[in-house]
């Protein structure tokens, strides 16, 4: 196993709130190391700076408008990279991003890449979700963007059951790309993903 970080800490955790996630800054992580967030936060967030993950998977990601407004970033439940960062033969599975709060846009619940130099290759992002908050979110105040990625650049990754949906008929459809919202796709293979 190959692991190497700098500026590798953990937020820590606030009476009433979760632990935040890794916050990365230069990081080269290998051979098959999981990170699960357990349901209760992001998995990995690359604080400065690009970063390299391989043969990694990252599951249970979580990311709420709560936790959104107080971390100031909106996207990204798995992992969250910066420019330049490479990520190869990964899987992504099971990662939320729940827009539960009045006029926040969220998504990417596997992956956000802030700049489509992020180059992605070999990975699979399955079953993961960008929904709003299962009734409690006013109507049309949320906009839900790209189930399972936003941004970057993908090359033979395999994307399947991923979603980006409203939980609820209020006449207002803000939400756009089960699969993913912007980047450029080569190679890749799309099954049962859905909005």
């Amino acid at each position: 196993m190959e692991f190497a970080a700098i500026d590798f800490e953990t937020t820590g955790y606030e009476n009433g709130g979760t632990n935040e996630p890794w916050q990365l800054g230069v990081a080269i992580v290998r051979d098959g190391v999981i990170v699960d967030g357990d349901g209760l936060s992001r998995c990995i967030k690359s604080s400065s700076g690009a970063i390299v993950l391989r043969d990694l998977t990252v599951t249970n990601g979580f990311l709420s408008a709560a936790a959104a407004e107080k971390y100031g970033s909106n996207y990204g439940a798995g992992i969250w990279v910066h420019a330049n960062s490479q990520i190869s033969n990964c899987v992504v599975r099971g990662c939320l991003v729940r827009a539960d709060a009045a006029g926040l846009e969220m998504g990417g619940a596997a992956i956000y890449c802030s700049a489509d130099s992020v180059t992605v290759r070999d990975s699979v992002f399955e079953y993961n979700v960008t929904s709003n908050n299962y009734n409690n979110a006013p109507n049309g105040s949320a906009k839900v963007i790209g189930g399972a990625i936003y941004g970057g650049t993908h090359y033979n990754c395999q994307l399947s059951h991923n979603r980006a949906y409203l939980n609820r008929a209020n006449g207002y459809n803000n939400f756009d790309g089960g699969v993913g919202y912007g980047g450029s796709w080569y190679g890749c293979t799309f099954t049962s993903n859905a909005t």
